[in-house]
């Protein structure tokens, strides 16, 4: 009789461990390692545009008529994955700069489906833990070919918007800069992600080419705040790397070929500016002038971009 029991028994936990194994409803574990609360992008366009500044709000200036063939005011370049995997460009043209120019960079990341995915780093508890970051890598001084420390080239501000796709004017309610609402201690103060903002380039700091590494970290941590100050990283710090994983990691081309300050007089633009911007884009110096004489016909304050 006693054996019929544990027979029995032996059964029912049989039966018992088949029904879970087989019932859909039951919820699967979640593997924070894989899971990170959103889509991994497809598709990565980086919008760099020309302006300047009023105050800390960025203005972009107007976009050249298409018969100007350089010094084009709005840049792009797109990342995405070939078929065996690896990232590429779409283009092998760097991002030109001028020294003592102010550029906006605009990040969007696209997902499979080729949908515009920004909010999925922000939402559901995202933003506080994702920051892109930004350096000079791999220095080159385009006078004497030397590598050198690229700390100085440029500083960058982060101007996220609330709601994240909403275009920033100046003066209007509907869309503002992010707060840090995540915070307790500093809700109303800037968020730093970085999917937009602008860099400031000395105009001291011609002829350089260097790589803009930009790093998206995914921070394993509570937050993305520095845990030493209790205030976010700056745009160029290097956080522990045991402490957030990545979710994007790769280098633009960047050449900063020339400065405003060469255009200061004509005597600056025919000994120094025209040779450099011809030098640049492979041209020569004639056409360069011919060009340059066409760029001042739009009022500089007449652009609709605002960040």
């Amino acid at each position: 009789m006693m054996k019929m029991k544990h027979l029995l028994l032996i059964l029912l936990s049989v039966f018992a461990l088949s029904g879970c194994v087989n019932d859909d409803s039951a919820p699967t574990p979640t593997d924070p390692t894989i899971d990170k609360g959103h889509e991994e992008w497809s598709k990565v366009e980086f919008i760099f545009k020309e302006g300047h500044l009023h105050g800390s709000t960025f203005h972009g200036d107007p976009d050249y008529p298409k018969e100007i063939k350089y010094f084009n005011r709005t840049q792009k370049i797109t990342y995405s994955y070939d078929e065996k995997g690896n990232v590429v460009p779409d283009t092998k043209e760097p991002i030109r700069f001028l020294a003592g120019n102010t550029y906006a960079l605009i990040i969007n990341y696209y997902n499979k489906a080729g949908k515009l995915m920004n909010s999925e780093f922000v939402n559901d508890g995202m933003d506080k833990i994702h920051q892109h970051f930004f350096y000079a890598d791999k220095v080159i001084s385009t006078k004497n070919n030397a590598s050198v420390e690229g700390d100085n080239l440029f500083r960058y501000i982060y101007r996220d918007t609330d709601p994240v796709d909403g275009d920033f004017k100046p003066r209007s309610e509907d869309v503002k800069l992010r707060s840090r609402t995540w915070d307790s201690t500093n809700p109303n103060s800037y968020d730093p992600i970085g999917l937009k903002g602008y860099f400031i380039v000395p105009a001291d700091k011609p002829y350089y080419n260097f790589d803009l590494k930009i790093v998206l970290a995914h921070f394993k941590v509570e937050n993305k705040l520095n845990k030493e100050t209790g205030k976010p990283f700056s745009y160029n710090d290097k956080p522990s790397p045991l402490s957030f994983a990545t979710d994007l990691s790769l280098n633009i081309p960047v050449h900063i070929y020339s400065s405003i300050s060469f255009q200061e007089t004509d005597e600056l633009k025919k000994s120094t500016f025209y040779p450099d911007a011809a030098k640049e884009f492979g041209t020569t110096v004639e056409e360069v002038e011919e060009i340059y004489k066409l760029l001042f016909t739009l009022d500089p304050e007449g652009g609709e971009f605002w960040m």
